[in-house]
Parts: structure tokens; C-alpha cells; sequence
């Protein structure tokens, strides 16, 4: 199995040694700082000794401070300003408390320690950000119309959650067809879901989280396709904390489409969702108004607007947006109406159903995978700037008749009607567009995904069903959260959210 190696930490190290060391020095033995602050002693050791101590107490607290972890890679520019300044300035407090306290001192060396302190975290802080400044002037030169070609592999894709739900289906199929796969993916939930295809040749694995500027690009150079499954997924967790839904969902997307066109990359692959549609008495096609009902489908339809205004002549958005999926893959989930309740049925005895009048479109998890492949595959003239709803006619169903259908597979559960939940998506789907122009068609039924998923509950597969490893919010909950980098979105992102009251 093959992983990028992450590099940056030993030059970070070199980097900042570097740096301090030439901020004290500039400070205390440059000619000019005699007019600054006055005179300084003759005895050059004693500076030496000073420089040697402060260099020793930065490179300790920045250790200490995490600053040279994956972690600290992943956050956002101000919370990594915010982190460097406040470590630098608790080192610079420490060692002025000791030699204040031991040391006579007077005002020009007290006058040269602010100097030094200012200066050394300008440096620090530097190298962090000046590749940054370069990367959004690039990108927003692209945005202006101006193209500089690059290189990249026709047969190079970059799968964003590649390990997850959908992406464990996905990545087997490329390979089969000859495509070489980067797999970029946090593996939240162990690395199980890629056993099946770890070891091919084929495939490389990123390990970290796409909000990283450096990981991502890194990710994506020289790849001519992006694929992005990455994401908070589902109602309940995106609204277990919004401020994280609105980073990795909407904020991150645009991210990723500005580098991803940065480099190159001609066809960018978007995992939507049908939930967009909220709630219609209507049977839905791409072209209809969409009316979302949670934070989740806001997140798509907002991502998918601002992707769209990225496309041009050379870089080509597509959204895919899944009926309700079902079934096995390689990270299966059961915080999906399906699977959990034939978990339910199986385990419990009751299948408990609310909202049973409301309509939802299915697809089997390995069909929703094909769907992707299938618009990687096709013509780019045939899919740029489309939307596809990812399912069939045959399977739209009530979640009573979904019901119906398990407990026809279990008759001896009980089948149960327990009123509304609160969830007030609504919504029947067309999808006419996906078959007749990526000539989609589904391969496995609602029943057969109930099935696969009892044999998995009845072999011992799957042992519990209600682990937190196969439920989204719950992993969220258990403390999942503390997994994901505190960032900070840079505000745009409610302007397109909340339009009537951000104007």
C-alpha cells in the first residue's frame, strides 16, 4: 500500500531555526540598531548566549505548540497566525521574566527584546503565507480568463473521502478500468473500507484532510480529473455543528475548484444530493426550483453554485445528486433509512417508520458509484456545467412501502407508523437526463440491498449495528468532532446561504 510521505515538517524546523536566528542577529549586531535603541554592549558572547536561549525556548514552544503536526497543517491561515504569534510571544515573556528578574538590565536591552520579538515573529510567519499570496493571485487570474497550460495525466483521477461510503465502491471501479487513483482521506474511520484494494499498484492514499492548501495541491497536481466525495453527509450531522458544515462542505469546495482549476484539472466531479428538491407535491428533474429543507442540502446547492461559476472553456463541473442510498460497501453506514431499518427489523423486531406519506428516491451504494464512473467516462462536451439526478423512476417509493418491501423480507417484524419526526423532505425524482445521457442504469433493486444487508447482519459481518463507526452523527457525537481542525470560513459562504438576510 502506498502513502505520500509528509515532508514539510523537517523543512518547517530548518526553516524556522533559520529565520529566528537571523531575526536575533539582525536585532542585536546590525550597525543601524545603535541608532534605534541605543548602545549596545561590547561583549558579543553575551548575545550569543542570548540568542542561543531565545532560539532554544522558540523551537521547544513550537514543537510544544504542535505547530510542526499534521494538525496544525490543516488549520486556516488566521487561527495558524493567531497560534504562532501567541507561542512566540509566551517565549519571549518567559525569558524576559527570568532576565528581568536575575539580570540587571536597562531600557535599550528591554527595547531590543520587543524588537527582537516582533521581527522573529514576522519571519516565522512569513514563508507560511507568502505561497498562499501567490496561490490566490494564480487563481484569480484563471477566474479573469487567463489559462497557463499544464501538464497532466489523462488517466490520473483524485478521489476526495475515497474511503468513505460511496468512495469504497468507486475507487475498485477506476482501478478495473485502468485509471490511476489518489485516494485523499482522513480514514476517520480506519482504513477497512480500502482493504479491498490497498495493495493494487494502481493506487496511492493521502492521508489528511483536504483543507490543507499543501496537501490538497499536492494531491492534485498533474491529475486530470477530480472527484470529490469528501464531506459532512447527511441532515443530522451537518446540523450538529453548522460552522464545521460550512467549512468542509461549502467553504472547502470552492477551495478545492480553485486549485483543482489552478492545475489543470478539465472535469471536476461533484457528490450532491437529491435532498436539494426539500419538499414537492411535484415529480422533480434537474431543471426544477430547488427547496431545501436542512442545512445538508443548502450546503450542496450552494457548493454547486459556486463551482459553477468557476467553469470555463478548460475546467468542467459536474453535479451528481444521489437518491437516498442503500446497501454494503466498504464503509457502510447505518444512519440511512434502508439499511438501518432492516438493521432494526432483523435485530429489534420493529420496523419504526415516520412520516410514512413522504416520498424519497433510492439507489443501491455500488449504482451510485457506477453513476459517478459513468460521468467521469463520458464526453465532456455531454456533461459540463450538468446536474444528474443518480437513481431510477422504478425506485421512488414511500418510506411506508420501503416498509413494506423489508418487512415482506422479515415478515416477523412488526411494522410500525409512529407519525412526523421533523424531517420535512418530500420528494419524488425524475431521472430520465442520467439514462439517456450517460446510459445509467441502475443494477440492484431496493430488495436486494435489504437482503445484502441481512446476510451481513446474520453472518456476523456486522455485529452492532448501532456503533458509532457506521453512523455519521453519532460518530460526530461520541467525539469525532475533536477530529476535525477548528477553522474559521471567511464569511461569503452566509451571503449565498442566507441571501435575504445578508443583502
Amino acid at each position: 500500500m502506498k502513502y505520500w510521505p509528509v515532508p514539510y515538517s523537517v523543512l518547517r524546523v530548518a526553516y524556522d531555526i533559520l529565520a529566528f536566528t537571523a531575526g536575533l542577529v539582525l536585532v542585536f549586531f546590525f550597525p543601524w540598531q545603535l541608532v534605534i535603541v541605543g548602545i549596545l554592549s561590547s561583549d558579543n558572547n553575551y548575545w550569543v548566549a542570548i540568542i542561543g536561549i531565545l532560539l532554544l525556548l522558540a523551537i521547544l514552544g513550537l514543537f510544544i505548540g504542535g505547530v510542526y503536526s499534521k494538525k496544525f497543517l490543516a488549520y486556516k491561515k488566521g487561527e495558524k497566525i493567531k497560534r504562532i504569534i501567541l507561542i512566540n510571544s509566551a517565549v519571549f515573556l518567559l525569558f524576559s521574566f527570568f532576565y528581568f528578574v536575575f539580570f540587571p538590565s536597562t531600557i535599550a536591552q528591554a527595547m531590543h527584546i520587543i524588537l527582537a520579538w516582533l521581527v522573529t515573529t514576522f519571519l516565522l510567519l512569513f514563508a507560511r503565507f507568502a505561497s498562499r499570496i501567490f496561490e490566490i493571485i494564480y487563481a484569480r487570474e484563471i477566474g479573469a480568463g487567463y489559462r497557463k497550460p499544464i501538464e497532466s495525466d489523462k488517466n490520473t483521477v483524485l478521489v476526495t473521502g475515497g474511503g468513505g461510503y460511496v468512495g469504497s465502491a468507486l475507487v475498485p471501479k477506476l482501478l478495473d478500468a485502468g485509471y490511476n487513483v489518489r485516494v485523499l482521506d482522513l480514514f476517520l474511520f480506519g482504513e477497512k473500507p480500502i482493504e479491498a484494494f490497498k495493495d493494487h499498484p494502481n493506487v496511492t492514499f493521502i492521508k489528511g484532510d483536504y483543507r490543507n492548501i499543501e496537501t490538497l495541491t499536492r494531491s492534485i497536481r498533474g491529475a486530470r480529473s477530480v472527484i470529490h466525495l469528501g464531506g459532512l453527509v447527511g441532515d443530522p450531522a451537518c446540523s450538529y455543528d453548522e460552522d464545521l458544515t460550512i467549512d468542509i462542505n461549502i467553504t472547502s469546495s470552492r477551495v478545492i475548484g480553485e486549485i483543482a482549476k489552478a492545475n489543470g484539472v478539465e472535469k471536476f466531479l461533484f457528490a450532491s444530493s437529491c435532498s436539494v428538491y426539500g419538499a414537492s407535491n411535484q415529480v422533480l428533474d434537474e431543471k426544477s426550483d430547488l427547496n431545501p429543507v436542512s442545512l445538508y442540502a443548502k450546503s450542496k446547492i450552494v457548493s454547486e453554485k459556486v463551482l459553477l461559476e468557476l467553469m470555463d472553456d478548460y475546467f468542467s463541473p459536474v453535479f451528481l445528486r444521489f437518491g437516498t442510498i442503500y446497501g454494503l460497501s466498504g464503509r457502510t453506514r447505518f444512519d440511512l433509512v434502508v439499511n438501518l431499518l432492516t438493521a432494526k427489523a432483523e435485530v429489534d423486531k420493529k420496523i419504526t417508520v415516520f412520516g410514512g406519506d413522504q416520498w424519497r428516491p433510492f439507489v443501491h451504494v455500488d449504482d451510485a458509484a457506477q453513476g459517478v464512473f459513468l460521468a467521469l467516462e463520458a464526453d465532456r462536451s455531454k456533461v459540463a456545467g450538468e446536474a444528474f439526478n443518480i437513481g431510477s423512476n422504478e425506485q421512488n417509493y414511500t418510506l411506508w412501502e420501503m416498509g413494506e418491501i423489508i418487512k415482506s423480507i422479515v415478515p416477523e417484524a412488526e411494522l410500525l407508523e409512529l407519525g412526523q419526526d421533523g424531517d420535512r423532505r418530500d420528494y419524488r425524482v425524475k431521472f430520465d437526463k442520467v439514462r439517456d445521457v450517460l446510459g445509467f442504469k441502475p443494477k440492484y433493486s431496493l430488495q436486494y440491498g435489504v437482503n445484502q444487508v441481512l446476510t451481513a447482519l446474520r453472518n456476523g459481518e456486522i455485529s452492532d449495528y448501532t456503533d458509532s463507526i457506521y453512523s455519521n452523527v453519532k460518530h460526530l457525537a461520541s467525539g469525532g468532532r475533536e477530529e476535525f481542525i477548528t477553522t474559521y470560513y471567511s464569511g461569503w459562504e452566509k451571503d449565498y446561504l442566507y441571501p435575504s438576510s445578508h443583502k
